[in-house]
């Protein structure tokens, strides 16, 4: 199931086939899942001073997704993990031709494994909305809401309902969590409560997701260990 870095990223109205949730069980079945979430947008200025003061030296954006990205593999490595999902974080080509970058993306991209994008239906047959080229399975959420849940844990909402009803015939499920916001958080309690190992890395942005994590007592690996 190994997937190369680095390969072509398209648009979601290049994919000639949006799989069932019942295709996509065929895929995962007998196989060992990861699943990504967590910080979405692009670092800001802030946020880039709060690493540093983690880190205790100077680094630019690049280097520290290039921290996350070794932190990621090792970690997916030693769970020997075969196939990988996230909610199908995307690049947007802007109007004037600038791309708008997300962190979600340049984390999933640079995976050493193929991925299954869950994405919300309103993203299906853009063509300035880029994933990364590892990303092999497209399928869709019911489009209600981006994940997490609709204020009771025990109901799950978007990505994470539609993870959920396809990881069940997968030998093994991992969630894998870098920080993340409100969404992330949310994502966090479901899992937690359904008692899906979890393995977290704190940015020391003191994001929600990263509260939430301390709040269900998740242990977190620190950027500054990597």
């Amino acid at each position: 199931m190994f997937a190369p870095k680095k390969s072509v990223a398209r648009a979601f109205s290049a994919f000639d086939k949006i799989n069932s949730t019942d295709e996509i069980k065929d895929v995962v079945k007998n196989n060992n899942l990861g699943i990504i979430i967590g910080k979405g947008q692009a670092f800001s200025d802030e946020e880039m001073l709060n690493v540093r003061d983690c880190l205790g030296y100077d680094v630019s954006e690049s280097d520290v997704l290039l921290l996350i990205d070794t932190w990621l593999n090792d970690k997916m490595k030693a769970y020997e993990v075969d196939i990988v999902t996230n909610g199908a974080d995307y690049n947007k080509i802007e109007e004037n031709g600038r791309e708008k970058r997300s962190t979600m993306y340049e984390m999933a991209s640079n995976l050493d494994y193929p991925v299954i994008g869950v994405t919300h239906p309103c993203n299906l047959g853009s063509v300035n909305k880029i994933l990364g080229g590892n990303t092999r399975w497209l399928t869709q959420s019911l489009g209600d809401g981006w994940g997490g849940h609709d204020g009771d844990v025990c109901n799950p909402t978007g990505a994470t309902r539609t993870t959920i009803e396809f990881m069940s015939d997968a030998s093994n499920v991992t969630l894998f969590v870098v920080s993340g916001g409100h969404t992330t958080a949310k994502e966090l309690e479901v899992y937690h409560k359904m008692g899906i190992d979890i393995i977290m890395l704190n940015l020391n942005l003191d994001s929600p997701g990263e509260k939430m994590a301390r709040m269900l007592g998740i242990e977190m690996d620190n950027l500054c260990d990597i």
